[in-house]
């Protein structure tokens, strides 16, 4: 890896991909502006896809919400700060994640102000219903079980998630499970802690996820989780029953 930094900026990158990271370091927010939206977080995180030569990546950049706030994280490293730092980890325990191409950090002096991260871009659907149709048969089963496998190999790592959201994970046309936006990864000290922390995470995850009940069932026994698993889906049902025998609207 090699690093440039200055008063004002300090940036990490791969060797490669020349064009990009003097992109990066020169021009990072027409970096961001040339590229196509993906999502955006108003006022704190753009995601973006840009294409440079011919392959393609994701350019996070997440804005300090004030100068106060820069105040209280400033012994904090960055968000891409961290996503380099969980991804590497993460690819060295064996977990499928988009390996890290650069990451920049503006500065002044020892306040950190916008942050900038980049990945490859990888092709395929997130989780997300709004998406995409939920996966079922055969495809439900397998991603289900790579789910269990993910966690089972960040319980090993003693890592946990705390950002479980559908959207967070991608599958791809291999039928793969990818899994991005590593801001959040929660590194634990003792087997016990990480244990509960993975069987919380992945109790949530399967909040979310689009699977249909039995699945998350066979899911949660894959890793022991003793309590009963109620998906997103079921929870929105039970709701529409309890507002038909109330008369009540269920967002009411």
């Amino acid at each position: 890896m090699l690093e440039r930094h200055s008063f004002c900026a300090y940036m990490r990158h791969v060797p490669t991909q020349c064009e990009l990271v003097e992109l990066l370091w020169n021009t990072p927010d027409e970096l961001v502006e040339m590229g196509k939206p993906l999502f955006r977080v108003p006022s704190v995180r753009t995601t973006v896809l840009v294409r440079i030569g011919n392959r393609d990546y994701v350019v996070k950049r997440w804005v300090e919400r004030s100068r106060r706030h820069a105040l209280k994280q400033l012994i904090m490293p960055s968000r891409a700060a961290r996503c380099w730092r969980n991804v590497q980890f993460l690819l060295k325990n064996g977990i499928s994640t988009p390996s890290p191409v650069a990451y920049r950090e503006d500065r002044f002096g020892p306040f950190r102000g916008t942050s900038y991260y980049v990945y490859p871009y990888v092709p395929g659907r997130t989780l997300d219903v709004r998406d995409a149709p939920p996966p079922r048969g055969k495809l439900e089963s397998e991603v289900a079980l790579q789910a269990v496998r993910l966690w089972q190999q960040m319980g090993s790592a003693r890592v946990s998630l705390s950002d479980v959201k559908s959207q967070n994970f991608i599958l791809g046309p291999t039928g793969r499970l990818w899994v991005i936006d590593l801001d959040k990864l929660r590194y634990h000290m003792s087997d016990y802690t990480a244990t509960r922390g993975y069987l919380h995470s992945f109790d949530r995850f399967l909040y979310f996820a689009p699977f249909q009940p039995a699945v998350a069932a066979r899911a949660a026994k894959a890793v022991h989780l003793n309590t009963p698993i109620t998906t997103r889906n079921e929870k929105a049902r039970q709701g529409e029953l309890m507002a038909c025998s109330t008369g009540l609207s269920p967002n009411s």
